[in-house]
């Protein structure tokens, strides 16, 4: 049954252009393990996504990772392969460059000779800028997530913190969520949560839990997450569980929230598996660089409140991190100016438009910019 299910998707992938993803992880065990997903649009405009590749793999290195995709590749006789999308770790600009140079020799070359092959997975920049900020709500955090990782501990807790809740009369049915350190839409989540339930949390710290409090006099154990370094530092520090939260600190986790809720829809957006997302890439980006350019020119000054130094502080830091990613349009994979112009409720002039009131450029920068995007429409309708 296998070898026949897999014969007929070899003929259904033959007849289509393909976009790759990929991705590697290490288990617990210690274990390297590699996924390969295949997407295409049948001739009925179906979007399908197929698993081609589940293996363990020796290394995580680029040379590695290529090998074994080219290796996908030839199992499964796909060589109109489009992109291939990869979080953004250097191995994988190797990985990727060993595979274009191997394609390049095979008698049916790449498509666009394998120039917009690359694609940087947009949650994860995301992801990246974001956390090159959260340093500086680190107390804050810490001191929410022990809170709600004392809540999460055991269901008696979780009972007294809804019974908080009903007490306070909050209009909240959530139920509290511990955060993954390293996924900074989960700690959004986890404060977003928490925030709803603040009254409850300070309820339970001073009548409904005597245990709440001595809770925070325990030692802390330093989050596996984090690397060493940060926890060589936090380790010359007392190792008393940071918390409970104070009014500071709900303070702070608000303006957090608030500032990050445009990154955590783009998050979201992207990330959707049963509709495509590629053609709202670029106003995303722009809508990214709007948000952190706005905040970064709102002037600091005797008048500002700590939330607007927290936030100009964290806007600094995220937009050095953005520009190295995304600090010229040419950044961008040009797919996805491509998969914009086809949608049909923007077109050629919503690019144009973009790029004037936008990105600022002149009009030279954006009849060149318009050219060459038709040429790329063009030249994708004719393969």
């Amino acid at each position: 049954m296998y070898d026949a299910k897999k014969e007929t998707l070899k003929r259904e992938l033959r007849g289509h252009s393909v976009c790759l993803t990929t991705d590697t992880w290490t288990s617990c065990q210690n274990i390297n393990y590699m996924v390969v997903t295949a997407h295409f649009i049948d001739s009925g405009w179906n979007m399908h996504k197929r698993v081609l590749n589940f293996c363990v793999v020796p290394n995580h290195t680029g040379n590695t990772i290529g090998k074994i995709l080219e290796s996908c590749l030839i199992n499964w006789n796909l060589d109109r392969v489009l992109t291939i999308s990869v979080d953004n770790a250097s191995v994988n600009k190797v990985s990727i460059e060993y595979l274009q140079k191997k394609m390049s020799g095979w008698p049916r070359k790449p498509l666009f000779d394998g120039k917009f092959m690359h694609v940087r997975c947009l949650a994860h920049i995301v992801n990246i800028i974001v956390r090159s900020s959260l340093h500086i709500m680190d107390r804050s955090v810490a001191s929410i997530r022990n809170a709600v990782r004392y809540v999460r501990s055991s269901g008696q807790r979780l009972d007294v913190i809804k019974l908080c809740a009903e007490k306070e009369i909050l209009d909240c049915s959530k139920v509290c969520v511990l955060d993954v350190p390293t996924r900074w839409n989960s700690t959004f989540i986890m404060l977003d949560t928490a925030l709803e339930l603040k009254k409850a949390f300070d309820r339970m710290a001073d009548v409904e839990d005597a245990k709440y409090r001595s809770y925070f006099d325990e030692e802390d154990d330093l989050d596996e997450e984090l690397n060493e370094a940060e926890n060589i530092k936090a380790a010359r520090h007392s190792r008393k569980m940071v918390g409970p939260p104070v009014e500071s600190n709900w303070e702070k986790a608000a303006v957090f929230v608030k500032f990050l809720n445009v990154f955590y829809d783009v998050t979201v957006e992207v990330s959707a598996q049963l509709k495509p997302t590629t053609n709202k890439v670029f106003h995303d980006i722009v809508t990214i660089r709007e948000e952190l350019d706005h905040l970064f020119h709102k002037p600091i000054d005797n008048q500002s409140t700590e939330s607007d130094k927290i936030l100009f502080g964290m806007t600094d830091k995220m937009r050095n991190k953005f520009k190295k990613y995304f600090g010229s349009i040419e950044d961008i994979n040009q797919l996805f100016f491509a998969a914009l112009v086809l949608d049909p409720r923007y077109k050629l002039k919503n690019v144009k438009r973009v790029c004037e009131m936008y990105l600022a450029m002149d009009s030279v920068e954006i009849k060149k910019k318009s050219d060459e995007l038709k040429q790329l429409v063009l030249t994708l309708c004719d393969i």
